[in-house]
């Protein structure tokens, strides 16, 4: 269980939205493909299988609803995963028509992403200030899986025209609240390339901090809650305000 905090000894509270790529060599364990007798798989595939064998307590919330508000049913989960359900004809072997309804991957407008473009985890989480145990904690609130999906976009030419260039759109999965998958976290183990016998929980390595992650949004002084990526279009000048908020933080935890 978490230490229990009250209200009255909290001194300080922020929320904080970071990414975790799992590119990185500290964050290679959220791609662990193989699955064997210890259970160990691909974070984002956990993330799924919890949401598909619990839907009763296990709620999925739309891209853009980090509060958890606006609920995602099944059916619009794999609609992002596996593509739209779609109708068409078909001709039966004794001539007669048919429809079959299916998920369509090609479907237009369905931006449907692959197990290799999804390597970012958005974590939102709260940093607090317990005041009598001269203590932070932090408590994660939700993760979002986000896709880098590569698509063909047509922009102008300068002649009137347009020329296709290739991009990639940073696309948002869906929203899970953390309390609810902790317990199930906290039964997967992660794999430990070195030693198979000492590996710890998803849920230790996530409340522990064991991984690289660079922040994208704060609650502190952040009037039109807007991200990083808004508020700075040069990557260099988000990077170092993600990193001011980082030492603000620290800095409060050491000073007290």
């Amino acid at each position: 269980k978490y230490p229990e905090l009250r209200k009255e000894d909290v001194l300080f509270t922020e929320t904080i939205w970071e990414d975790i790529d799992a590119r990185q060599k500290k964050n290679r364990h959220f791609l662990y493909e193989s699955v064997d007798e210890t259970g160990e798989r691909n974070f984002f595939k956990i993330l799924t299988s919890i949401i598909e064998s619990d839907t009763a307590n296990v709620k999925v919330y739309a891209p853009n609803n980090d509060r958890f508000t606006t609920q995602l049913k099944m059916d619009s989960i794999l609609s992002i995963l596996l593509g739209p359900m779609v109708t068409k004809p078909r001709t039966k072997d004794d001539g007669t028509i048919e429809n079959i309804s299916f998920r369509d991957p090609t479907y237009a407008g369905a931006d449907i992403p692959t197990d290799s473009s999804i390597y970012t985890f958005r974590v939102k989480a709260q940093y607090i200030f317990d005041n009598r145990t001269s203590r932070m904690h932090y408590r994660i609130l939700g993760i979002a899986p986000i896709a880098m999906i590569k698509k063909t976009v047509g922009v102008p030419d300068g002649s009137g025209g347009t020329r296709d260039v290739d991009t990639v759109i940073r696309k948002t999965l869906f929203w899970v609240p953390y309390p609810k998958i902790r317990n199930y976290l906290a039964n997967r183990d992660v794999y430990n390339p070195t030693n198979q016998k000492r590996m710890i929980s998803w849920s230790d390595l996530l409340e522990a901090r064991y991984f690289d992650s660079r922040i994208t949004k704060s609650s502190y002084g952040n009037f039109n809650d807007k991200d990083l990526f808004e508020i700075h279009s040069d990557p260099k000048k988000r990077l170092e305000a993600a990193e001011k908020i980082r030492q603000r933080i620290d800095d409060f935890d050491q000073d007290r």
